[in-house]
C-alpha cells in the first residue's frame, strides 16, 4: 500500500505540475493574443495614416500639374490691346479714306444708275450753285 500511495502522490504531483503547465500555456497564450490585438490595432492605424499620405501625395501632384498649367492672362490682354489698335488704326483709315471721297458713306448712291446720279448732282448744284467769281 505504501507503494500504491508513493505512486499516487508521483501523479498527483505530475497532475499538478501539469496544470501549472497549461495555466503558465494559457497565460502566454492570453499575452500572445493581447499582443497580436495590439499589433492588429497598430497596423489599422499605419494603413490609415498610409492612406492620408497617398491622399496627400495625389493632392501634391494634382498641384503640380496645375503650376505646370497655368495660362499667362497677361500674353492674352498684350494681344486683345494689340488687335484694338489695328481696329482703331483702321476706323481711322476709313474715316481718311471717306474724307478723301475713296470710299462713299452712303450705301445708296451706290445703287443709283448713270443717270440717277447724274439728276441728283445736277439737283444739288442747281439749289447750292457756286457764287460768281469763284471757282471749283
Amino acid at each position: 500500500m505504501n507503494r500504491r500511495f508513493g505512486a499516487y502522490e508521483r501523479a498527483e504531483k505530475t497532475l499538478k505540475t501539469n496544470h501549472d503547465i497549461e495555466v503558465s500555456r494559457e497565460e502566454g497564450l492570453l499575452a500572445a493574443k493581447q499582443q497580436l490585438q495590439v499589433l492588429l490595432d497598430r497596423r489599422q492605424e499605419l494603413d490609415a495614416q498610409l492612406a492620408a499620405l497617398e491622399a496627400q501625395q495625389k493632392m501634391v501632384e494634382v498641384k503640380k500639374m496645375t503650376v505646370r498649367y497655368e495660362i499667362d492672362d497677361s500674353k492674352v490682354s498684350e494681344i486683345q490691346q494689340a488687335l484694338n489698335k489695328i481696329e482703331d488704326k483702321l476706323k481711322v483709315d476709313e474715316k481718311v479714306a471717306e474724307s478723301e471721297g475713296r470710299i462713299s458713306v452712303d450705301s445708296k448712291d451706290n445703287d443709283l444708275s448713270k443717270e440717277e446720279l447724274t439728276n441728283k448732282i445736277d439737283q444739288y448744284f442747281g439749289k447750292h450753285a457756286p457764287v460768281k467769281g469763284t471757282s471749283l
